[in-house]
């Protein structure tokens, strides 16, 4: 289903004139320079196509395809590397001289990369033998005419000698285009590369993905799931995996045509800055629907949400607002209606919803070869519907973006570092922003539980919860003045599947938003208690360093019966001491602690992990319980 999918995706942007798509035969590659010919072969320009910024970058354009090669003598097609087109390579890297200061770069003609260089002239006289067109004529005198040798003497490649290294990609420019895009050189191509299909290679039979019979491909397209780690989607490199004396992809019969399809269409998703693409820890993210409509935005929108920031500043630039204004606008409309319970409209961005088909593929790489952590396949409405739900079951209190990116939540499960905030405020969309050392803290196989328990509308994973739980019970750094509202908003969202799913005897009703003062379930009405016994503490001693935060909370959570009557008895104390400085503030706690006291008959000596829930929920919404509200009740104890 994965290959047909992607198969039906690559024939909807190879319709698409607007999108560079490779077609049969060619592939995407890095290319830094081109190399302009003029009619008598001579190079007259060495025109750098990289990307200007911090540091330049090859362009990726689309040219004809070669299988990889390793240290076997493979050329190919005009357009490669140093060593074939000008048989040099380089010895070492740049070496410093301190006399002078200059940089030195050694290049040696070796036997090898003359090797190259005459296979890369045969290769081509070969393909373009009995041709009369004048640049194809003039790109082969260049190869008659070039020796490695005279490198060292060409003034244009001295001159740019420092840029070039021994993977540096080539392409050529005849008149006034690129000679891989002129028609008769991709006609020439077509009819090679069909024709000169290995013998061992050519084998019929019926191909599993399109059920039409042609040529088995043996091998598999590379995906570039991880850039270091380049590997196959489908492979058989191990007799284990064989049966009745097959070897490699005849194992999984899936025709040449197919494999191309499906490879293109998975490495175009997976292109640098594409917005198909999201990494989550170690496994990369791709999406996309059966459209030619673009709804990257949108689903961006809800994985990857990033509020937009006020520019108050002349160095800011529209770059620095991730989510557009459209986009946030079209989510939060999106929100308020699945949260009354409509029905969205038929279409979203020109998108059938109930029609248009939607999938969601998750990948990582490991030693050589791509893991599918999880695919899932649904139609674009009920997509939206399900990740609309996730960040409804979300919301808590008015603290805080409603909208949580699937990064921010995953970084929640991680303690925080002393003296740093606990998230950054780059972009989500942003994959350098999770260090590897983030992503080795991360529990396994976390994101994709994460995720398929979003797009299915099931409990989140237990270990996830157990995790948020664990970090909300350490002490709050210097810099955190509240508890983590993302953290508390995922336990409220664990907790409600839970009930939906009847898996816990916990009413949905009491799983709320905002402060629920009439709720009378006794580990909540803990957490409030807590929360009002820290307030009073700092009531009573604005400067103290150390709370009962810092002290008590994460056994006040577990084990609530051996640590109340202790923080209760010390809270006599402060309120002693506020009444004798603020007696409306010292009536308006004792009110509250009684109030909340009122429907506790005793304190537990346990609480399981669902009630330590609650009690983190409790103890969030009272400690965010609005100042303004606060001050009005105090306001009203202090008149006589």
């Amino acid at each position: 289903m994965i290959l047909q999918a992607l198969c039906r995706y690559y024939d909807i942007l190879s319709n698409d004139e607007t999108i560079e798509i490779p077609r049969f035969g060619y592939s995407t590659a890095p290319i830094s320079f081109a190399l302009e010919i003029l009619k008598d072969g001579t190079l007259n320009q060495i025109i750098d196509i990289r990307s200007t910024g911090n540091k330049s970058t090859p362009k990726m354009m689309i040219v004809p395809f070669q299988q990889s090669r390793s240290s076997n003598i493979s050329p190919f097609f005009v357009r490669d590397n140093i060593k074939y087109v000008f048989g040099i390579e380089r010895k070492q890297k740049y070496k410093e001289i301190s006399i002078t200061g200059s940089v030195q770069i050694d290049y040696i003609v070796t036997d090898d990369s003359k090797k190259r260089f005459e296979a890369f002239k045969t290769f081509h006289h070969e393909i373009f033998k009995n041709q009369t067109d004048p640049e194809v004529l003039a790109f082969l005198m260049f190869l008659d005419n070039w020796k490695p040798e005279s490198f060292f003497e060409h003034p244009l490649l001295q001159k740019n000698i420092a840029l070039f290294e021994n993977n540096t990609n080539f392409v050529f420019r005849c008149g006034e285009d690129y000679l891989h895009k002129k028609p008769v050189v991709k006609q020439l191509w077509k009819t090679y590369h069909s024709e000169n299909t290995p013998e061992k290679e050519q084998v019929n039979g019926q191909c599993l993905v399109s059920g039409k019979s042609e040529l088995i491909a043996q091998f598999h397209y590379q995906i570039n799931v991880d850039p270091k780690n380049k590997a196959p989607l489908v492979s058989f490199n191990n007799d284990a995996f064989c049966s009745y004396g097959k070897k490699q992809g005849y194992n999984a019969p899936v025709g040449k045509t197919s494999a191309f399809k499906y490879a293109t269409a998975l490495n175009y998703l997976l292109r640098p800055k594409s917005k198909n693409r999201i990494r989550l820890g170690d496994t990369v993210i791709v999406f996309w629907a059966e459209t030619t409509e673009n709804c990257e935005d949108l689903v961006n929108g809800f994985i990857n949400y990033y509020p937009q920031q006020p520019i108050n500043n002349e160095k800011s630039t529209d770059s620095d607002r991730v989510t557009d204004y459209d986009t946030e606008q079209l989510v939060e409309d999106i929100l308020k209606k699945v949260k009354a319970g409509k029905l969205l409209q038929e279409k979203v961005l020109e998108i059938d919803l109930d029609t248009t088909n939607f999938f969601i593929l998750g990948l990582s790489s490991n030693k050589g070869r791509n893991i599918v952590q999880f695919w899932h396949q649904d139609t674009f409405g009920n997509f939206i519907t399900q990740i609309a739900r996730h960040h409804l079951d979300m919301e808590i209190g008015d603290r805080g973006p409603k909208n949580i990116s699937f990064y921010r939540l995953l970084l929640a499960t991680l303690p925080k570092s002393k003296g740093k905030k606990p998230h950054s405020k780059k972009p989500d969309n942003q994959e350098s922003d999770f260090s590897e050392s983030q992503n080795k803290k991360i529990p396994p196989l976390l994101e994709d539980s994460l995720i398929r328990a979003i797009l299915t509308n099931r409990p989140y994973p237990v270990r996830m919860y157990t995790a948020i739980l664990d970090r909300m019970k350490l002490p709050r750094n210097d810099d955190e003045k509240t508890p983590d509202h993302i953290q508390a908003g995922f336990i409220k969202a664990y907790l409600l599947r839970l009930s939906r799913a009847g898996l816990t005897n916990l009413n949905e009703d009491l799983i709320t938003v905002s402060l629920n003062d009439e709720s009378t379930n006794v580990p909540y009405r803990l957490g409030r208690l807590f929360a009002v016994l820290e307030k009073a503490q700092k009531s009573a001693n604005p400067k103290i360093e150390r709370t009962i935060q810092d002290s008590y909370f994460s056994s006040a959570s577990s084990t609530p019966g051996a640590v109340f009557p202790a923080i209760l008895k010390l809270n006599q104390h402060h309120l002693s001491k506020i009444r004798s400085e603020k007696p409306g503030l010292g009536v308006y706690y004792s009110k509250l602690i009684g109030e909340i006291i009122s429907s506790i008959d005793k304190f537990p000596a346990f609480l399981s992990l669902e009630e330590q829930g609650m009690f983190m929920l409790g103890y969030y919404h009272q400690h965010n319980f609005r100042k303004g509200e606060e001050s009005d009740q105090i306001v009203k104890e202090e008149k006589p």
